[in-house]
């Protein structure tokens, strides 16, 4: 069974339409940042970036989900096609919206060391968002090895870039809203090798073409895609990795 090829504007409508329910349902700030069409075109542009890599039948774990967004991407593109499940440290009933259309089997996590599923238990593990604020990424790094299966695919998105100029002015200028983990392109190739995963695509997501509304990325960022320098504008990376196992 192959997954439904939804248009880009499809995917963007369906995440702005839930964003729009669950303000109504109750509003954060969090999630008014969040339900922003700047962002929500990103989120959608990522997603088709990584979604070819995930495969009909096999299970996904939409691993530190808050409200979940990629969950209800894949739920929209793979229907009962894939077993579908999502954790995070948020009671299961926030977000109601998101996890009405999501049906994802959600299990909320109390342990920040320790994820609550047995070894081998998925073929694909999807962070948007979710390695920069782990307590030790190292041993959250450990749990998605154990619970994937061998091969097994694990996505992270939204990692922090170490040169970003919005970085800098974040944390020196305005002093909030900064990450205090970030990563440079060849340091999280690093981290994900040390910890028994090898890069398939790493990239800026400046880079990933913005097919929502098909455009593709300016010179500046085509320049640093093949230059592979750290250019200020670009401000997260996305990876694609493979469990490596024993040869």
């Amino acid at each position: 069974m192959t997954p439904v090829q939804h248009t880009a504007s499809e995917d963007f409508a369906l995440l702005s339409r839930l964003y729009a329910e669950q303000h109504a349902a109750g509003a954060t700030d969090y999630l008014a940042d969040h339900a922003r069409t700047s962002v929500v075109l990103h989120q959608v542009n990522v997603f088709r970036w990584y979604v070819r890599h995930i495969q009909a039948g096999t299970s996904v774990l939409d691993w530190g989900s808050n409200h979940g967004p990629d969950a209800c991407l894949l739920r929209h593109w793979f229907g009962d096609a894939i077993d579908l499940h999502a954790c995070d440290f948020v009671p299961e009933d926030t977000f109601r919206v998101f996890r009405d259309y999501a049906k994802a089997a959600y299990s909320r996590i109390f342990d920040p060391l320790t994820l609550p599923y047995p070894a081998g238990r998925f073929d694909a593990a999807v962070g948007s968002g979710v390695l920069e604020h782990t307590a030790m990424e190292g041993e959250a790094l450990k749990e998605l090895y154990r619970i994937l299966r061998p091969l097994g695919l694990l996505v992270v998105t939204y990692v922090p870039y170490a040169y970003s100029w919005a970085e800098w002015w974040q944390r020196n200028i305005r002093k909030r809203d900064f990450h205090r983990r970030v990563y440079t392109r060849r340091g999280l190739a690093a981290l994900l090798k040390s910890h028994g995963f090898y890069p398939l695509e790493l990239e800026f997501q400046t880079t990933v073409p913005n097919v929502v509304e098909g455009k593709q990325p300016t010179w500046w960022t085509r320049l640093g895609r093949v230059f592979r320098y750290p250019l200020p504008s670009h401000a997260v990376l996305c990876c694609v990795a493979q469990k490596m196992i024993a040869m």
